[in-house]
């Protein structure tokens, strides 16, 4: 665990998110601003491990190792609520001289933490993680061209099996005058959707799916599957 230190050489100081900032700001002693580093190891499990030195008056994550990593502090003392950190929390406007460090290990991780003191900053919480949202990438597809299948006469015929890979599938009835019902297992003369002849539908479903044929003569159905 790495802290470095940053002395601002101008006079008028630095600026802060919501930091107004003032001019005539000393140069050094306890009022002039002074921004530390501090390299946050997660790897390792710690609870209520007291970190020293960290003075200041704003504390902010300003990178992590993912945006996974995170962890929970108390400042100054080890009573009353912790509140988790992640990368983009920021908090400033209330004094502190260290602070008490709990996380669960995390393979790898680590948060890169920015404190100091800043003048007169008003109190102001951000914690990116109230405001976040999952976000789900899907990966592209393959149609895969399946034989045809005969719906045997007066009978419900298995047409797809299982697959945990397929989003999706076409059937197509190539019968002229025949209307198949598609569905489960429980497919049948007033069960499953219609299909009428010509036409196709698509299911989205990694499941069996079944055909009634109400008629006496076998109806070819035709399949294409879309596939992870």
């Amino acid at each position: 665990m790495s802290i470095e230190r940053i002395i601002p050489r101008n006079a008028g100081g630095f600026r802060l998110p919501n930091d107004p900032g003032v001019s005539n700001v000393p140069l050094y002693g306890a009022d002039a601003n002074t921004i530390r580093m501090l390299t946050l190891d997660l790897s390792v499990p710690n609870i209520s491990k007291e970190i020293k030195g960290v003075v200041g008056n704003f504390f902010w994550v300003i990178d992590a190792s993912s945006l996974a990593a995170t962890a929970s502090i108390k400042l100054d003392h080890d009573q009353g609520e912790s509140f988790d950190i992640s990368k983009g929390f920021f908090l400033s406007g209330i004094r502190s001289n260290k602070f008490i460090l709990t996380n669960a290990a995390q393979v790898g991780a680590s948060l890169r933490v920015m404190y100091g003191v800043a003048q007169n900053p008003s109190l102001t919480i951000v914690n990116p993680s109230s405001a976040a949202s999952t976000v789900e990438l899907t990966k592209a597809t393959t149609p895969d061209s399946l034989a045809d299948v005969s719906a045997v006469g007066a009978t419900t015929t298995q047409i797809v099996s299982a697959n945990s890979s397929r989003r999706e599938i076409l059937v197509h009835n190539n019968s002229a005058a025949v209307t198949l019902r598609i569905g489960d297992s429980g497919a049948g003369a007033a069960n499953g959707i219609p299909l009428p002849p010509g036409t196709g539908f698509v299911f989205s479903t990694s499941g069996d799916l079944y055909a009634y044929n109400p008629d006496a003569g076998a109806v070819t159905v035709a399949l294409l599957s879309i596939e992870d």
